[in-house]
């Protein structure tokens, strides 16, 4: 599916059935102010291309009080972008600083991994030989060669 051939004015939620359960309007969510993660349009649209192509398989995380995303600005902008007026969400009750302090940490968390570009080139080349193409994984094409090319 190429994100150019499609029509996102007409696009609904594309969410994985266990998390249908879990939609709210779109209208109704705030994005955090106090986000210190910006996105920008490489990764937006590596998110749209994710939601379009496997759908939506993480719930965000919404303060209650404020309808306040806490983790998953960055889902929520591409889903905005899509066109989509439903998103699954999780709906908490915190206080300001325990939702600030597990969005900062849901994001911290994520930097401490490392890649085994072992594995990684192994894994891009099996889905590119079963006709999945890699961009759909955020990774660009000249990421990917240099990894093709790479003796790790």
């Amino acid at each position: 599916m190429c994100l150019a051939s499609l029509d996102w004015t007409k696009m609904t939620p594309n969410v994985i059935e266990p998390l249908k359960n879990f939609l709210v309007d779109v209208s109704t969510l705030v994005p955090d102010p106090a986000n210190a993660r910006s996105h920008n349009q490489r990764n937006i649209d590596a998110i749209k291309e994710s939601f379009a192509s496997q759908g939506q398989h993480q719930p965000l995380i919404v303060q209650r009080d404020g309808m306040i995303v806490r983790i998953g600005n960055g889902r929520l902008q591409a889903a905005k972008a899509l066109g989509w007026n439903q998103i699954a969400a999780i709906i908490v009750d915190e206080s300001n600083v325990d939702a600030i302090a597990r969005g900062i940490a849901d994001n911290k968390t994520a930097e401490l991994a490392t890649w085994d570009f072992d594995v990684l080139t192994d894994v891009l080349k099996s889905l590119n030989e079963d006709g999945f193409s890699s961009q759909k994984t955020g990774w660009a094409d000249f990421e990917i060669e240099a990894f093709v090319i790479s003796v790790w």
